[in-house]
């Protein structure tokens, strides 16, 4: 069985555990295309930059890092840094459910779609650190800094 028909197979099974050398594979191919596509934006100073979401929603002014793990790049932030209310859209409001074993929670800006996510849980697949917020390098204004 090739590659392509490997991981075709755990998504029509819905078995998306990735393997440690399956979450490599992934993070050092975001990371060539970080660093071939995107340097100078990984050269910005984390704590001054101000970042806005690309739908024009003014976001952070500074950050802690970009962490890139097997799902791409994520700007990482905190609390502090935050220039918008973040809401819980309705149809993720059950992730705030002790019931439920969450890893994040769900979150948008204040009139935009972009996910936020603000982790709760670790997970294996990137170096996600509890009680940070992250947002996808690719929804940002960062993406567009060559």
């Amino acid at each position: 069985m090739n590659e392509i028909e490997h991981f075709r197979k755990k998504v029509e099974t819905k078995s998306f555990k990735l393997t440690n050398s399956e979450i490599k594979k992934f993070t050092d191919f975001h990371c060539s295309f970080l660093l071939r596509y995107h340097k100078p934006a990984l050269n910005l100073e984390p704590k001054n930059t101000p970042i806005s979401l690309c739908d024009g929603t003014d976001l952070l002014t500074g950050f802690e890092r970009i962490v890139v793990g097997a799902h791409g790049p994520y700007i990482e932030f905190n609390e502090s840094q935050l220039n918008t209310k973040l809401t819980i859209p309705t149809d993720q409001l059950w992730r705030t459910s002790p019931e439920y074993n969450v890893k994040y929670e769900h979150l948008t800006a204040y009139n935009s779609d972009v996910k936020i996510y603000y982790q709760v849980g670790k997970v294996n697949y990137a170096d996600y650190r509890k009680g940070y917020y992250y947002v996808d390098f690719f929804k940002t204004n960062l993406v567009l800094v060559r």
